[in-house]
C-alpha cells in the first residue's frame, strides 16, 4: 500500500510542478503579447501623426522584421504554455488511472 500512495504522491508532485511551469509560461506569453501590441500601437501612432492613414501605418508596422520577430515570440510562448497545459491534462489522466488501479487492487484483496 505504501508504494501505491507514493506513486500517487509522485504524480501529484509532478502535477504541482507542471502547474507552476504553466503559470510562468502563461505569464511570459502575456508579457510578450503586451510588448508586441504596445510597440505596434506606438509605431503606428507615430506614422499616423506624420500624416499616414491608419491602414497604411498598420501595414508598414507589420511589414518590418522587428514586428515579425516579436509576433513569432508571442506565438512560440503561447505554444509552450499550451504544451505544459497538455502535460497537466495528461498528468490528471495518469492520476485517475493510478487511483482506479489502486481501487481495483483493494477490491481484489
Amino acid at each position: 500500500m505504501n508504494r501505491e500512495i507514493d506513486q500517487l504522491d509522485r504524480i501529484l508532485d509532478k502535477l504541482s510542478t507542471r502547474i507552476e511551469e504553466w503559470d510562468a509560461a502563461q505569464s511570459e506569453a502575456a508579457e510578450a503579447e503586451a510588448r508586441l501590441k504596445s510597440q505596434e500601437a506606438m509605431a503606428a501612432k507615430a506614422m499616423m501623426d506624420s500624416g499616414m492613414s491608419a491602414a497604411k501605418a498598420q501595414q508598414e508596422v507589420r511589414a518590418k522584421d522587428e514586428w515579425q520577430e516579436m509576433y513569432l515570440d508571442v506565438q512560440y510562448k503561447s505554444i509552450a504554455a499550451q504544451k505544459v497545459k497538455m502535460q497537466i491534462e495528461l498528468g490528471n489522466k495518469y492520476f485517475e488511472a493510478e487511483r482506479t488501479r489502486q481501487a481495483n487492487l483493494r477490491g481484489i484483496r
